[in-house]
């Protein structure tokens, strides 16, 4: 989504003239080109891309901390678990 949204920038950054929706006051880049509610939401997604990426993260050690401890113990895990 984040990449069908930079094509489109990068092609009405390339474009002489703009939808009537978006203009073009500053010329520093693609930021100029998008308006500031569409900045916003790209900015937001881009956090929240990062939070879910380091919950995945934090998720796998947690889970293989645990597969290790259950081994320890001599316990059985889930078949989810060893993924």
């Amino acid at each position: 989504m984040l990449d069908a949204i930079k094509s489109r920038v990068d092609t009405l950054a390339k474009s002489r003239k703009l939808p009537a929706n978006l203009d073009k006051r500053n010329s520093r880049g693609h930021g100029a080109v998008l308006p500031r509610s569409i900045r916003y939401g790209m900015r937001r997604i881009m956090h929240i891309k990062r939070v879910i990426c380091d919950a995945l993260a934090k998720g796998t050690t947690v889970k293989e901390k645990a597969v290790e401890i259950m081994t320890t113990l001599g316990m059985e895990f889930p078949q989810a678990a060893q993924k």
